[in-house]
């Protein structure tokens, strides 16, 4: 082996390792912290995590055959913390971080691969083996993608393991085919027995994270679109997608059967059976909305990483000529018309196809959670963390760009690295702080509540963590300011129905609950009794109205209450 190969090896090695080094680094102060809000009941407290694993199989296969809307994978992988660390938060975190950083490690040997092993090479194109594109760009990308804020809720929050994981089987799956793919075209006397195993590797990757959460479903256009971009050579395309005609009949039949296993079991294939989002918002509302969250939300934050938020609020859009919603849907079309412009023709550089890729891998990825599929809440960061690697992959490109742009002036070189490493170091501190936040449940809700006052959501929590702390006249504050934010009309109440009511007695419990900590049993009385009226099958409501009867003497009404408790 030439000297010049050992050298481009360790330059590679070198790369990975400072990025892993980083994203371990950035990630390290969230081991200890405790679990949060949807960790209690997902991640543990739960009958099929709690059971012994020798029984997880039997107890997830006895489920009518939804195991997969249960996302099988990501529970079992809760499961095994949950056994093998004796419940310790602290094994829970150290799988999510290693999940990250495998998705960054991923990210790096995908575009490697890319650059170095372009095979639709045209008169324009020249091999980008050994110029210094081939390491920048994926040492860039998976930089950010691992030291980026944006992620911090998929990684630091348990419960969002679902994003990380499947992240992680979505870009394995990817890799194996582009293995596979390389396998397929090169000179080795062995490559169909290669490029079979990739594939089936990848196919059985791909089933994995169907399993684990539903975006995976997206993988197919993604690889359809690397196909065209690096590796078509010809100029009828239906021709050349035949070449690859079993891989892709394979897995386009994986997720339609996988969508019809949804519509049998769930009843539709488009909204989740649990999320309000249809009540609230219907499709096409949900849909304008979402126009503004990626644009304004999504996109705004990944280039601007402040003010993050577990519980973020956007105003439901109602009219396409609303102009938050019709400057976004002009961003929307005008990325994506650059992204179709600067890949054909002479400017059909290998440089510009990544771009090219990476915003429609954006948009792409984003069509589960940001289209016409309404969810409970339209915005949540941890639903970008896919996405997040195609917006990693174009800035990781932009500032390759930007460097390599100064070969001849060496002063501006070093200013323009200079300035990527102060971005890059920037997106740390950023990470650090907001991880910061996560470190128990006071210090997160409350920044919640103080982000989003308007949203009746946090202040349910924070008054939770208020009374959980013996800070009652907080608490009393907190969820008095529930009630106020909750909906009073007949219109709301028809839309929303049971859970409607269900949040409103919830609301009334937890003040019931506060008041009896006080003393203030008359208040106490009056709370759980309206807790009960909005949800007449509330029995914690039920059991507490009894024990301040009995508290207070009225110990036939106790009576009476626990029997119909």
């Amino acid at each position: 082996m030439s000297d010049d190969k050992i050298t481009l090896k360790n330059r590679y090695s070198i790369r990975i390792i400072i990025t892993l080094i980083l994203g371990l680094i950035v990630y390290s102060n969230t081991i200890y912290h405790p679990f949060h809000y949807d960790d209690i009941g997902a991640a543990i407290k739960s009958d099929i995590i709690e059971d012994s694993l020798s029984d997880f199989w039997k107890n997830t296969s006895g489920s009518g055959g939804d195991i997969f809307l249960h996302r099988l994978f990501l529970l079992y992988s809760f499961a095994l913390n949950y056994h093998w660390g004796d419940g310790s938060v602290v094994s829970y975190h150290i799988v999510n971080i290693i999940f990250h950083l495998l998705n960054s490690l991923l990210i790096y040997l995908i575009l490697n691969n890319i650059l170095i092993h372009n095979l639709s090479f045209n008169k324009y194109e020249k091999s980008l083996r050994n110029e210094s594109h081939s390491i920048s760009i994926p040492f860039f990308s998976s930089l950010i993608f691992a030291v980026h804020p944006l992620n911090t809720e998929t990684v630091t929050f348990i419960s969002s393991r679902s994003s990380g994981m499947s992240t992680f089987f979505f870009l394995l799956s990817f890799y194996c085919f582009i293995q596979g793919t390389s396998a397929m075209y090169s000179p080795e006397k062995t490559k169909n027995k290669a490029s079979a195993f990739y594939y089936t590797f990848s196919l059985l990757s791909f089933l994995t994270g169907l399993g684990t959460k539903e975006i995976v479903a997206t993988l197919p256009i993604i690889i359809i679109l690397y196909l065209y971009y690096f590796v078509n050579r010809e100029k009828n395309l239906y021709k050349f997608l035949v070449k690859f005609k079993w891989f892709l009949i394979t897995i386009t039949f994986l997720a339609i059967v996988y969508l019809i296993h949804r519509k049998i079991t769930a009843g539709d294939i488009f909204s989740a059976r649990a999320d309000l989002g249809l009540a609230l918002f219907g499709r096409y509302y949900y849909f304008l909305t979402e126009l503004k969250v990626i644009i304004f939300y999504y996109l705004k934050l990944f280039i601007f990483p402040i003010n993050l938020n577990i519980y973020p609020m956007m105003t439901p859009s109602t009219s396409l000529f609303e102009l938050p919603v019709f400057i976004s849907l002009l961003i929307i079309l005008s990325l994506i018309t650059f992204a179709i412009t600067i890949s054909q023709g002479k400017r059909q550089c290998a440089s510009n196809k990544i771009i090219s890729f990476a915003i429609l891998w954006f948009f792409i990825t984003l069509l589960p959670s940001s289209s016409f599929i309404p969810l409970n809440d339209p915005i949540a960061e941890h639903r970008v963390y896919l996405p997040s690697v195609g917006a990693s992959i174009f800035f990781g490109t932009a500032f390759s760009i930007f460097i390599s742009s100064r070969k001849g002036h060496v002063k501006l070189k070093l200013f323009n690295n200079l300035s990527v490493i102060f971005v890059l170091l920037i997106f740390s501190l950023l990470n650090i702080q907001r991880n910061t936040v996560w470190k128990d449940g006071y210090t997160l809700w409350k920044d919640a509540a103080l982000k989003t006052p308007n949203y009746a959501k946090p202040h349910i929590n924070l008054g939770t963590e208020y009374n959980n702390r013996g800070l009652n006249d907080l608490a009393v504050k907190e969820f008095n300011r529930v009630i106020e934010l909750l909906p009073d009309d007949t219109e709301s109440y028809s839309k929303l129905g049971d859970a409607y009511l269900d949040i409103q007695s919830q609301s009334y419990y937890n003040l019931g609950k506060v008041y009896f900590d006080l003393n203030d049993y008359d208040n106490a009385i009056s709370k759980f009794l309206l807790a009960i009226q909005y949800n007449k099958g509330s029995h914690m409501a039920m059991v507490s109205l009894g024990n301040v009867y009995s508290k207070t003497g009225q110990y036939d009404k106790a009576i009476n209450v626990y029997n119909e408790a």
